[in-house]
């Protein structure tokens, strides 16, 4: 929260948030939340099916206030990851934040092109495994080989599960 030096919390910020986030409109959702940092966040999430995140159970996140009177979210908790009832692409809208920002179509399509540019570049199965391989240089000796292949196929799995939510799905749309 915004600190009124030295000692002084303004928590005016916050409950504009809270307010804006109740009944304001997408222009003013913009102004108090960086929307290209939370649909990130929630790509991010959705991606590591953390089932234990903002966009399942509504915890686990850091509300930030980044800029002065403009928050986004920070992870936290990512234990739940790569959870096998894995969370659908479009789930996000669960949580208020995210429901309200995916009501906008412009908002819904660049969610989908954040999570499509991500499993295109630094998600790719190649980028992963290489990244993957690494790590096993590194700690594989003091795990079981199965455990490092049951990952391995969890995420080719969640990968190709993302793939085939991209290619027959033209977007998330909030009922």
């Amino acid at each position: 929260i915004n600190h009124k030096w030295p000692d002084e919390p303004d928590h005016e910020p916050l409950l504009n948030a809270i307010q804006v986030l109740q009944d304001g409109s997408q222009e003013e959702l913009a102004q108090v939340f960086d929307v290209e940092g939370v649909l990130t966040y929630l790509a991010g999430n959705v991606v590591l099916a953390s089932f234990d995140s903002y966009a399942i159970t509504g915890h686990n996140y850091y509300l930030y206030e980044a800029k002065p009177k403009q928050f986004n979210m920070l992870p936290w908790d990512l234990n739940g990851s790569l959870d096998p009832g894995a969370t659908n692409l479009c789930t996000p809208h669960q949580g208020l934040l995210s429901g309200r920002l995916l009501e906008d179509p412009n908002n819904a399509e660049l969610y989908i092109d954040i999570v499509d540019e991500f499993l295109q570049t630094a998600g790719s199965d190649d980028a992963l495994f290489e990244r993957f391989d690494q790590a096993y240089g590194l700690v594989g000796s003091e795990f079981e080989e199965n455990h490092w292949n049951e990952l391995e196929e969890q995420i080719l799995n969640r990968s190709a599960s993302l793939e085939d939510e991209l290619a027959n799905d033209a977007g998330c749309s909030v009922d």
